[in-house]
């Protein structure tokens, strides 16, 4: 049986460090699928812990479909932008901080102006600007945001990566329809519910300051 080189060897290792490097190249349809791929991860978080709460299936979000985009646009944000500011780890948990809460802030304000309801209130918690954010819930994104950049997109994007680059290309298309077809039905029939929605963070921040 043949041995490896020494050469051979040192490849295989700058191999294995590209292949989770969380400053690679992300391609257009690596940005779609990892955008899907986090807002049905955020649906399902949401989903699970409501059933554990409430006993009964709750949709957290406006649209009908299984996906959460704040969830997916907060994990692009990491990747696209905060990626190319910094590759500090605490720079990287500043801007990634940062960006979550402008993002929280304007989605929650748009909610209310929309649909008249607040789907989530921090009102009663410290640092809360207008009950839209607080630092708590903040700080925890930041460091959501930061595993995604190192950990799960570049996980992500290898698993993607097993299937062709047609594949990937027409599942990506599929998604963006049905998306867009989700989003403009919600315009003609707003999936309001009665009750103020409870956000996920604020729940884990409320079993965690008691």
């Amino acid at each position: 049986m043949r041995q490896p080189t020494l050469t051979e060897l040192r490849q295989d290792v700058v191999d294995a460090a590209a292949k989770n490097d969380p400053w690679r190249h992300y391609t257009l349809t690596d940005y779609i699928l990892l955008f899907f791929a986090f807002s049905f991860v955020g649906w399902l978080w949401e989903l699970v812990l409501r059933v554990v709460q409430e006993h009964k299936l709750v949709n957290g979000g406006i649209l009908y479909g299984p996906w959460l985009p704040i969830y997916g646009f907060v994990c692009l944000t990491a990747l696209v932008i905060v990626r190319h500011l910094t590759e500090k780890p605490l720079g990287v948990f500043f801007w990634c901080s940062l960006f979550c809460a402008i993002i929280e802030y304007g989605t929650a304000w748009f909610l209310e102006w929309r649909l008249g309801l607040r789907w989530w209130d921090y009102s009663n918690f410290p640092l809360n600007v207008h009950g839209y954010i607080c630092l708590p819930i903040t700080a925890l994104f930041g460091l959501g945001c930061m595993a995604v950049i190192y950990f799960f997109a570049p996980g992500l994007t290898d698993l993607f990566h097993r299937c062709s680059k047609r594949v990937r290309r027409l599942v990506a298309v599929l998604l963006i329809v049905l998306i867009l077809l989700d989003f403009f039905y919600e315009l003609w029939h707003p999936n309001i519910r009665t009750e103020i929605v409870k956000s996920i963070p604020m729940n884990i921040v409320r079993v965690l300051w008691q």
